[in-house]
C-alpha cells in the first residue's frame, strides 16, 4: 500500500477523532470558564466577609464623667451601611448557590465580571 493511499484512508476516518476532540475542547473552555467565575466570586465573598468585620463596629461610644466606656451604639448612617453590605454578602452567596447546586452560572458571571 502507497503512503498516500494510507494517508487518505486515516483521514476519511477522522470524523469521529475531530467530533471528540472539539467535545473534549469545548467542555474543557467551559469548565475552565465556570471554575474562574467561581474563584473569582469565592474571592470576592471572602474579601466581603472580611470587610464586614471593619463595618460591623459601633461607630458611637459613650463615656461616664470619669472617662470610663460605657456603651457603644451605631448611628443611623453606620446601621444603613452595614444593611447594604449584608445585601451584598448575601447576593454573592445566593449567586453561589444556584451555579454549584442548581448549575446556573449566569448570577456568577455577572459578579465575577463586576468588582
Amino acid at each position: 500500500m502507497k503512503l498516500a493511499e494510507r494517508i487518505t484512508e486515516s483521514l476519511a476516518g477522522l470524523g469521529p477523532k475531530v467530533e471528540d476532540a472539539v467535545v473534549d475542547a469545548m467542555v474543557t473552555r467551559e469548565v475552565n470558564k465556570r471554575s474562574q467565575a467561581v474563584v473569582t466570586v469565592l474571592d470576592k465573598l471572602h474579601r466581603l466577609e472580611n470587610e464586614a468585620k471593619k463595618i460591623s463596629k459601633p461607630d458611637q461610644e459613650s463615656f461616664d464623667g470619669e472617662g470610663k466606656l460605657v456603651s457603644q451604639t451605631f448611628s443611623k448612617e453606620k446601621t444603613k451601611a452595614i444593611k447594604e453590605h449584608s445585601e451584598k454578602v448575601e447576593k454573592v452567596r445566593k449567586a453561589l448557590g444556584k451555579a454549584l447546586d442548581e448549575g446556573d452560572y449566569s448570577l456568577v458571571y455577572d459578579l465575577a465580571g463586576k468588582d
